[in-house]
């Protein structure tokens, strides 16, 4: 009971503050380069912009609904089977998408300053924009276990949003978790980076 206050609490404190400010940096971000419009000819811009969508996206997805469920009690995936199955795509999607357009901005950075005229000529807008629809499409179709593998569960007399399979259960930790959430962006980031 104590750790369930506790967490209730630290919800509170730091989650619900750090969503707040997460939110209205963002969407600052988004008003910043809509009304500079540099995104149009520059592809970090356009990177960043994208970015900051999907980031507002997994604010208000992810940390929102976690601070409704833990602090006041409302949880909407366990209200409709719907929603348990599309709310783990549309989180995952922007996640994804989100280390994406980070990864991307990296290498257009590397791109952009190379001494070489020709990784130079590379950076442009109208081939960023095609990768990054490629890139949603890939991450929307890499999502559709979600809504065959999760459904809503009885747990001791509670229902609950859950996986079904443990394979995918596997999958999901060891390899989307640890390799495409973590060490793929890091790497990515750090050799373009350090070039």
């Amino acid at each position: 009971l104590q750790l369930q206050l506790g967490s209730k609490y630290l919800s509170l404190s730091f989650a619900l503050p750090l969503c707040i400010i997460g939110i209205v940096g963002n969407l600052l971000n988004i008003l910043v380069f809509l009304t500079l419009r540099n995104y149009k000819h520059n592809t970090s811009s356009l990177c960043i912009l994208c970015k900051s969508f999907f980031d507002l996206t997994t604010l208000i997805l992810g940390l929102g609904l976690r601070v409704l469920r833990h602090s006041f009690l409302i949880d909407f995936s366990v209200k409709s089977r719907v929603w348990c199955k599309i709310r783990g795509v549309l989180l995952e999607v922007s996640v994804f998408n989100s280390f994406t357009c980070l990864c991307l901005q990296s290498i257009d950075a590397f791109f952009s300053s190379s001494s070489s005229v020709t990784l130079r000529q590379k950076s442009n807008v109208r081939t960023a924009r095609y990768i990054l629809i490629g890139f949603f499409i890939f991450w929307i179709c890499h999502q559709i276990p979600y809504i065959v593998f999760y459904d809503l569960l009885n747990v001791n007399g509670k229902q609950t949003c859950r996986n079904i399979n443990t394979i995918f259960y596997r999958y999901r930790n060891y390899f989307v978790v640890l390799g495409i959430g973590n060490v793929i962006p890091i790497t990515v980031m750090s050799v373009f980076g350090f070039l």
